[in-house]
């Protein structure tokens, strides 16, 4: 099926076919003012001033294309805007790197001391746990030792009511000796209860310790995190305001030589 040529349809009048709906293609070969897909600006025939010059031998009839010799206008380039503050970019300078390198090493040491500081409150809970379970057991052999002197105050009752009996006297002789190496034995319990609490209490105050001295690092590293963000915007800053003197201090110059030219001439 031959196509013909009307207003907005751009068929070569040879078997191709023109855009549906009878509208015009404005990416067609041709197009007024359009630039095809090449990036090449197609000549307006309905200008006076767009001569064949431009143009080459029409092919099989159609309209004329162009030619190899025409100039090719380039395109405006368009350049990804960088983000603000440069993420995950290369450091603007060697200072920018180290600064960065700084930053990093500081916040892995502030995991470190926070990691250290977790595992230290994890063993401070285990420590007043078993301070906990220690003072319960001393509790208990208080008890056992209260319960062990009424024996022995049964015993020497049942002592004098059987005449000092020998099975008597052994029950109240194995008694007492329980009774005495429970005392001891209650007192080494009390006494390492005592430094047990001591050092739980030296643990406490040292977490608490390094609490503050993490909540510390934590705020120094964020005051040097902005303050390392700020520095480079701060250089920028600064090498302008040395541009604006170098360009004052030439404007100064230049002005002083004219006036001595002109003081010159009079």
């Amino acid at each position: 099926m031959s196509g013909t040529r009307g207003p907005g349809h751009h068929g070569a009048g040879n078997g191709e076919t023109h855009s549906p709906r009878g509208t015009s293609n404005k990416f067609a070969p041709g197009a007024d003012g359009q630039r095809p897909a090449g990036g090449q600006r197609r000549a307006d025939p309905s200008r006076p001033d767009a001569s064949l010059a431009e143009s080459g031998p029409s092919p099989a009839g159609g309209p004329a294309g162009p030619s190899a010799d025409a100039p090719k206008p380039q395109g405006k380039t368009f350049h990804k805007a960088k983000p603000f503050g440069n993420p995950g970019g290369r450091p603007r300078s060697a200072a920018a790197a180290r600064d960065r390198r700084e930053l990093a090493q500081d916040h892995r040491e502030l995991g470190h001391d926070r990691r250290e500081v977790r595992q230290d409150h994890r063993e401070l809970a285990a420590d007043r746990k078993e301070v906990a379970e220690n003072a319960q057991a001393v509790k208990s052999q208080v008890h056992d030792i209260q319960a062990l002197r009424k024996q022995v105050q049964a015993d020497l009752l049942a002592l004098k009511e059987s005449g000092g009996s020998e099975e008597a006297k052994a029950k109240l002789k194995s008694d007492i000796e329980t009774l005495k190496a429970s005392e001891q034995a209650l007192r080494d319990a009390k006494h390492e209860l005592r430094g047990s609490e001591r050092e739980l209490r030296d643990d406490r105050r040292e977490l608490v310790s390094d609490k503050q001295e993490l909540r510390g690092d934590r705020r120094d590293l964020a005051i040097d995190s902005h303050d390392k963000a700020d520095s480079p915007r701060d250089a920028r800053s600064d090498a302008r305001d040395r541009v604006d003197d170098a360009r004052d201090r030439a404007d100064d110059a230049r002005d002083q030589h004219r006036d001595k030219k002109r003081a010159d001439a009079e």
